[in-house]
């Protein structure tokens, strides 16, 4: 399995749009890993985790189509990991010629009734896949299995364990710390998880904002997986999504991030697990 992180920071990106605090300056500045666009994964080149606003940059800095993803798979409808519009220009008149003919888009019942994908389903050749919490997907040499993150109140926000070839990745983000109930179905499950990606939009800060973490939050969480039995010393655990109010430069970020035992990630950071 070869993923990509393509961004790796939360919603306002660093340097944020709008901002002039000392990391945006910095960062500025600095260049380098020290610039995140908003997060999205490329897994094996057919599968994009999230579609957000930077998605466009993406193909071009790293030399994807599109037309190439074959599995969409949203976590939840927030703007940073969403945005529907561009799936219109996929239809015939904006496009001709296209590498996949069939794709799946994947995500809660929020993500599949988008009135714009309905609108487009006799345009485009999009499959509208359904996921609920606890109930795995399969496509050919992919199973997916879908999870309730901690993340907002009017929509089920999901993260997502997916399984290819005999290699598995959690990708755990956005989310705060969820219940113990997930670890007991991953557990139960059989489950043995090669890399977690988690959130980490707080970096090493534990300012009270429940819905997504601090390395202090990754580390409960990441005990609790090692205690299950679903992470071991063949895991290796990712922090990513990183908010501009962690107020750490890259460099900072992965001085901090050493001493819970992670790796911080970069935009386009390639792994293969």
């Amino acid at each position: 399995m070869k993923i990509k992180y393509l961004g790796t920071a939360a919603a306002e990106g660093i340097p944020a749009m709008f901002c002039a605090c000392e990391l945006c300056q910095k960062a500025r500045r600095l260049g380098g890993k020290d610039v995140r666009m908003r997060s999205q994964m490329l897994i094996d080149g057919d599968i994009l985790v999230d579609f957000g606003p930077d998605v466009f940059y993406f193909t071009l800095k790293y030399g994807f189509n599109l037309s190439q993803i074959r599995y969409f798979l949203i976590t939840h409808s927030h703007g940073d990991h969403w945005i529907p519009q561009p799936f219109k220009y996929r239809k015939q008149g904006f496009s001709y010629e296209h590498i996949r003919k069939e794709f799946y888009i994947i995500g809660s019942d929020k993500i599949t009734g988008d009135p714009l994908l309905l609108s487009l389903e006799e345009k485009i050749p999009g499959r509208r896949v359904t996921a609920k919490p606890f109930e795995p997907l399969f496509f050919c040499d992919l199973k997916v299995t879908p999870l309730p993150a901690t993340h907002m109140q009017i929509e089920c926000a999901l993260t997502y364990l997916i399984e290819r070839d005999g290699k598995s990745l959690l990708y755990f983000n956005d989310t705060g710390v969820v219940g113990k109930e997930v670890d007991e179905f991953l557990k139960a499950a059989g489950a043995r998880i090669d890399l977690v990606s988690f959130d980490c939009t707080k970096g090493d800060i534990p300012y009270n904002y429940n819905s997504h973490m601090s390395l202090a939050e990754c580390t409960s969480m990441k005990e609790r997986f090692l205690e299950a039995g679903i992470c071991g010393s063949f895991t290796r655990f990712i922090v990513t999504h990183f908010s501009h109010n962690c107020r750490y430069t890259h460099a900072e970020l992965e001085q901090a991030a050493q001493r819970y035992g992670f790796t911080v990630a970069c935009d386009g950071l390639e792994i293969e697990i």
